[in-house]
Order: C-alpha cells, then sequence, then structure tokens
C-alpha cells in the first residue's frame, strides 16, 4: 500500500495519483526560485488525508505556508519566493491519492 510514485502529482493526468504511504512528503523542484502565489492539490476519492504545504529556497530550510483543506480539492496561498514546494501528509492505507499538485504565480 502507499509509495506511488510521486511524478504521478504532477503528470496531469488525472487517471494517475500519488500514493504516499505513512508519512510521505512530496519535494516538486521549480528549477529556480519564482513567485508562487498558491498551489491547488486534487485528491481522488476517498479519505482525503491531512497535508501541510511547505517552502524553500534552497531546498534545506523549509517554511509551512499552510494546512491544504479536506476536500477534494484545496487550495494553499503562498507569499514569497519558492524553487521548492513539498506536500507532507498523513496518509493511510485506503486514503484518497493526489492526482494534482499545481502552482500559479
Amino acid at each position: 500500500p502507499g509509495m506511488a510514485s510521486p511524478a504521478a502529482a504532477v503528470d496531469d493526468d488525472p487517471a494517475t495519483s500519488w500514493r504516499p504511504g505513512p508519512g510521505g512528503r512530496l519535494v516538486v523542484d521549480l528549477g529556480a526560485a519564482a513567485a508562487v502565489s498558491a498551489v491547488e492539490l486534487a485528491w481522488t476519492p476517498g479519505r482525503v488525508p491531512a497535508a501541510t504545504v511547505e517552502t524553500s529556497t534552497d531546498g534545506v530550510t523549509y517554511t509551512t505556508a499552510g494546512a491544504a483543506g479536506r476536500g477534494r480539492t484545496s487550495t494553499v496561498k503562498l507569499t514569497g519566493p519558492a524553487r521548492y514546494v513539498a506536500v507532507r501528509t498523513d496518509w493511510r492505507t485506503g486514503d484518497a491519492g493526489l492526482t494534482r499538485l499545481s502552482g500559479w504565480t
């Protein structure tokens, strides 16, 4: 259970999803620091796990941006530049998978 490829959350395919396993964390490297104003998380049917979005400019020190809602889609507003965007979950067997993680400036 769990441990599906994190790429499934960012592949633009609603038929795939990331199921992280317990204590899962997904980190997306944007390639350079950018002003990202928000990220949206979309989940498959099932219990949506608690999720926290974090940002970093160096990949070492992360700042909590906010908690995602428990609905099928949730938007977390970000402030300041970010090169790395991380999603941390309390995922358990049978929970929904993250089918889309997207952000915009």
